[in-house]
């Protein structure tokens, strides 16, 4: 990784490169039950996997009363060797191509933030928007599962009294009005919507 700070303390930069590699991670499967032929999902260490990526953070101070906090991410998760069964009765498969879930390729952060003197007091405005990639809501990726790219914003405005014991604040979520699944449970039999 590499910091950095830049004009006078005016921008401040940060990138960071990583690499992880999993052995036996666990993940939910089907497996046979001791009663046959009845079925369960069990969680197995049924893959081995490898992540990588980049990050490059950056603080913007255009004046002393304006920060803005900014982010990009890119992500590369791949399974290795994920050999299993997510049919009751069927043999296992070679899933190496499966998405993780909940992991977006690309993921964006803006976060800006005005305070506004008055008098002895304070008022705050700041904001929040970010970007997600596609990414899926389950291990595997059934087209129900899938979360399509958006944008989630939202913002807050905030007035602190000069004593500092309290403080009002309003803030909007969602503010695209953006709709999108957040869980999903696998439908019986296991490939309904694959």
């Amino acid at each position: 990784g590499f910091k950095g700070d830049f004009f006078d303390r005016r921008l401040r930069t940060n990138i960071s490169l990583f690499l992880s590699k999993y052995r036996d991670l666990q993940r939910t499967v089907i497996g046979a039950l001791d009663i046959p032929p009845f079925y369960s999902q069990i969680v197995k260490n049924a893959a081995n996997a490898t992540v990588k990526g980049v990050e490059f953070e950056a603080i913007i101070v255009p004046t002393d009363n304006l920060t803005i906090n900014t982010s990009v991410t890119y992500l590369d998760s791949q399974y290795k060797n994920y050999i299993a069964s997510f049919i009751p009765g069927q043999p296992a498969t070679d899933n190496d191509d499966f998405p993780f879930p909940y992991s977006s390729k690309w993921q964006v952060k803006i976060s800006p933030q005005y305070r506004i003197p008055m008098g002895d007091n304070m008022l705050t405005l700041s904001g929040n928007a970010v970007y997600s990639s596609r990414y899926f809501v389950a291990g595997i990726p059934y087209p129900a599962a899938r979360v399509r790219p958006l944008w989630n914003l939202s913002a807050r405005a905030k007035f602190d009294f000069a004593d500092e014991k309290y403080s009002i604040s309003i803030y909007g979520e969602n503010l695209a009005n953006n709709h999108y699944i957040e869980n999903f449970t696998t439908p019986p039999g296991g490939n309904a919507l694959y």
